[in-house]
């Protein structure tokens, strides 16, 4: 009996997709030294503050985000992430406006350092 080989091809497609996204591993966390194993710890060179949300400030919505990135041993965010938000139209921003900051980067045994940091960015609207 004959398969179709437009059959075979697209079994072919389906099965060798299956094994390629079944042998994907999860990435590795980025290694990084936690504040309290710092000889010193890192220092904010440059903060830009993280636009509000047009809609939540119309609204008059105040919020915090709590945000973990990493600091480089150039001084640089990498791997920024959500940990928790009050209202997730507020993460974006917050994204956008981290991956720029600048850091003096941590000190670990007079080396500079990866350095893992977590910390509330607040969205408060004046009266």
């Amino acid at each position: 009996m004959k398969i179709p080989s437009l059959i075979l091809i697209s079994f072919a497609l389906v099965f060798g997709s299956y094994l390629s996204f079944a042998e994907t591993k999860p990435a590795e966390p980025i290694k990084a030294y936690e504040l309290e194993e710092l000889d010193k710890e890192p220092e904010a060179l440059i903060r830009i503050a993280p636009k509000y949300p047009k809609i939540l400030k119309r609204n008059r919505k105040n919020g915090t985000v709590i945000i973990q990135f990493i600091v480089d041993e150039m001084g640089k965010v990498i791997d920024p992430k959500i940990v928790k938000s009050t209202n997730a139209l507020f993460d974006p921003p917050s994204l956008e406006a981290v991956v720029q900051w600048k850091y003096k980067p941590g000190m670990k045994d007079g080396k500079a350092v990866r350095t893992r940091i977590e910390l509330p960015l607040k969205f408060r609207l004046r009266r």
